[in-house]
């Protein structure tokens, strides 16, 4: 339903900028569509953040962030074995 409703404002703001674009009324028909269009992409934007947000509060997604940073961890102390020692000092 979201994709169709694009793209009829996509339609209407072609068939309203091909009219005339200098009456005041089409101006303003296309400032309407020109807005609606840029609420639509700020909420789709706003839908694809929170998705994202969603899927990181996953148990899953939580226990893989975990077995890379352990992992991580192993590999800077395998190569450099005190790299982490001045940080844990500090802290």
């Amino acid at each position: 339903m979201f994709i169709g409703m694009m793209q009829i404002v996509t339609a209407h703001k072609w068939y309203v900028k091909c009219i005339d674009s200098k009456d005041p009324v089409t101006r303003d028909i296309n400032a309407l569509i020109n807005m609606k269009q840029n609420h639509m992409d700020s909420l789709q934007m706003e839908l694809f953040i929170i998705n994202i947000f969603n899927s990181l509060k996953s148990a899953k997604v939580q226990e893989k962030i975990k077995l890379i940073f352990e992992k991580i961890i192993v590999d800077i102390s395998a190569d450099h074995p005190n790299a982490l020692w001045n940080r844990k000092n500090t802290l």
